[in-house]
This record gives C-alpha cells, structure tokens and sequence, in this order.
C-alpha cells in the first residue's frame, strides 16, 4: 500500500531504444529502464506490444544488483509477478527490496525482453501508465510512490523489396536466352 507522495523528480522510466526497425525473422531486444532514482524500494511495470506484429520470446528482469550490475533493488528482492502474456501482447513485472535492504539510487535495468519479428507493420512498445516506482525512506519507513516520466518505444518493419512474378520470370528469361547463345557461340568456335 502506498501512503503519501514524494516531490517531483527527474526519473524517468524508459524502453531503449525508442525506435527499433527490423525485418520479418529478425529479433531483438529492448530494455525497461530507470534513470535518476532516490528511494527505489519496489517496481510494478506493464510493457504493452501488438501480438500480431512481435512475439516476446524471452524476459529477463534485472533485480538485484548484487547479481545484475546493471539492474535496480538491493537484495533480497521479492517478485511478485515476472510474465509474459503474448496473447494480449504485455510484460508485467512487480517486485520489492525486503528489509533490512536499502533503498537504490540512481540508474538501471528493470528487465530486458526478447522480440521476433512476426509480420510487417509497426507498433508502439508502451508503459502502461499505471506503473509504478515504489520508495521509501528507511526499510520500515513510510512508502511512497516515487513521480516519474514514462518514454515509450515504437517498432516498424524495414522495407523489404517484393519481387513480382514478372520480375521473375523476365529473369529466368534472361538467363535461359543469354545461356542458350554463350552454347551456340561455344559450338561455332569448336567446330
């Protein structure tokens, strides 16, 4: 339960990269960061794609910094949820340092996910704007929720060239006639 508000900060709550551009088979990865924290005690976060262009194959969060460098939360660090739903097309993440843990300042990695490309198209990769950053002051402390900045990704297909059937065929045509004359100008030298 979060009780009371801090003021307003500098934090900001990412996927990076913002523009990603890739072609069908492809994969990739984005990351959920953090930058400028005070007070991170707990993270809750909801990342929305659309299923029918990207399938998530793979979520790794980044809690605990003992473990992950990179990552935000001191251990020990209790997960409440760590999913992937690639039917509705979300990530969800929310877990918490336990005390006596202290409370993490500064910048980091929530959790990086996993992209295949499934069809041509684009679409956005959002923070649901009901995530939250948990703080406090001292573990035992009061919980507050820390205010934040959210900067949303965006994923499209690069352009690919279709080749027709005209295209085609008018190749293979090329190449059976420009085989057919190099053997008659073969024969004509041979004889």
């Amino acid at each position: 339960m979060l009780r009371g508000t801090a003021e307003a900060s500098g934090t900001v709550l990412e996927v990076v990269p913002q523009a990603v551009t890739k072609q069908i088979g492809e994969s990739f990865n984005v990351s959920i960061q953090i930058v400028d924290v005070q007070m991170l005690y707990g993270v809750q976060v909801l990342l929305r794609w659309d299923p029918s262009i990207l399938e998530a194959t793979a979520a790794t969060s980044h809690l605990g910094v003992e473990e992950h460098p990179d990552g935000v939360l001191y251990n020990e660090v209790f997960t409440v949820t760590d999913r992937i739903n690639q039917t509705s097309g979300e990530y969800a993440l929310a877990a918490a340092s336990l005390a006596p843990a202290g409370s993490f300042n500064g910048s980091g990695t929530v959790a990086v996910i996993t992209f295949w490309v499934e069809e041509n198209g684009s679409c956005a990769l959002t923070l649901d704007p009901q995530s939250t950053l948990a703080g406090i002051v001292k573990p035992g402390g009061t919980i507050f929720e820390i205010p934040k900045t959210l900067v949303n990704g965006y994923f499209t297909t690069s352009a690919v060239p279709e080749y027709t059937s005209f295209m085609i065929l008018s190749l293979f045509m090329v190449a059976t006639l420009l085989t057919a004359y190099l053997i008659t100008r073969k024969k004509e030298f041979t004889l």
